[in-house]
């Protein structure tokens, strides 16, 4: 809803939208080209963005041919290539690999999750999921079974830390009621 009012202020102001580029011609007569998204979200802010100091000097180029599976001890018929966990926020990501007639029971997640089916057969809560799909699993509730008759990889993203923080930072600035 934000980004809808942050662009069609944009464009009451005179600008147009083309390509992903928000332009626009200042009464002064200068011309301004910048990033739609940035553009919008310096609307709906009020301010600048602002950019945190690159990290990492170059691409991180994960290869998880080179990672060994290894058995989960708790849940039988899952193995795991724990393939990194990133920054303070403990971003992480894993492949699973589901051995066939496997059944994972539900669980009640401590940090909200991402699985993506990149091969295989799964079911989760009774549902097909194709390959190339994906589910989001928040934090805090129960989870569905989730099931492989034929075998599947999966690629697992947790994403603890991060999640809190942004909502902590929005009930600071007011921009939402806990």
């Amino acid at each position: 809803m934000e980004f809808k009012t942050g662009a069609a202020k944009l464009l009451a102001e005179g600008g147009v939208f083309e390509n992903g580029v928000y332009r626009r011609t200042m009464e002064d007569g200068r011309q301004v080209n910048q990033d739609g998204f940035e553009a919008v979200w310096e609307a709906c802010a009020g301010k600048p963005v602002s950019y945190e100091a690159p990290r990492y000097g170059e691409p991180v180029i994960i290869k998880p041919e080179g990672f060994r599976w290894v058995a989960d001890p708790n849940r039988p018929g899952l193995d795991i290539k724990r393939l990194g966990t990133f920054n303070e926020y403990c971003t992480s990501l894993a492949q699973w690999r589901l051995s066939s007639n496997t059944v994972l029971p539900g669980e009640k997640l401590a940090a909200p999750e991402f699985r993506f089916v990149l091969r295989g057969d799964v079911k989760y809560g009774g549902k097909q999921l194709p390959e190339r799909s994906a589910i989001c699993i928040p934090d805090g509730i129960e989870t569905e079974l989730f099931e492989s008759r034929t075998g599947a990889e999966i690629l697992v993203v947790d994403v603890p830390m991060y999640v809190a923080s942004v909502w902590k930072h929005a009930r600071e600035r007011g921009a939402m009621q806990p």
